[in-house]
């Protein structure tokens, strides 16, 4: 559920930024700009990267070495993907911490030509940071389970797995049909 919301919030974020660009764009042409647009679209920017790069993350849509995932046993390639997400999960936490002190940095400064306080782009940071780290959690606890019962999650993984179960093509059939023992 919260996936589709999430969904959603940057379908909207991307369609305002394009009518945003759009218009000013327009009314420039016209000879009427619009001196905050590209404030406000950068503001929009920064929550949808952020929210963007949570929904590929959760889809398993991130850069990854396969060349170095595909060579390795099935059951190693969980461990690795356990073993990187728990290192990606300090990472992230890492990232929050210093992201609420940004946050909390400059109180008075504003975005460009707005009144809105530049808190708001820089929230888009730990907020990203804490939504990826529930993520993580999340995928990590599927992959321990998949180690300690992997029936279940082998017949029907979810999308950031199955990338990880199913190894490259072009590797042979040994490696597709080996088992977790």
């Amino acid at each position: 559920m919260w996936a589709q919301i999430e969904r959603r919030i940057a379908v909207m974020l991307l369609a305002a930024i394009v009518l945003l660009v759009l218009l000013a764009a327009i009314l420039r042409t016209a000879g009427y700009p619009i001196i905050w647009s590209v404030d406000i679209a950068q503001l929009l920017f920064a929550w949808l990267s952020v929210i963007a790069a949570n929904q590929a993350l959760r889809q398993g849509s991130h850069a990854r070495l396969d060349i170095l995932m595909n060579r390795l046993r099935l059951i190693n390639r969980l461990r690795l993907t356990l073993a990187l997400n728990l290192i990606s999960m300090s990472c992230m936490a890492v990232v929050a911490v210093f992201g609420f002190q940004l946050v909390g940095i400059n109180p008075a400064r504003t975005l460009g030509s707005t009144a809105i306080p530049y808190a708001w782009v820089t929230a888009a940071l730990p907020a990203g940071a804490v939504l990826m780290l529930v993520t993580l959690l999340q995928q990590s606890v599927r992959v321990f389970h998949c180690l300690r019962k992997p029936g279940d999650t082998l017949q029907n993984p979810p999308a950031f797995l199955a990338s990880v179960l199913t190894p490259d093509t072009h590797h042979s059939d040994k490696l597709a049909k080996e088992s977790l023992s």
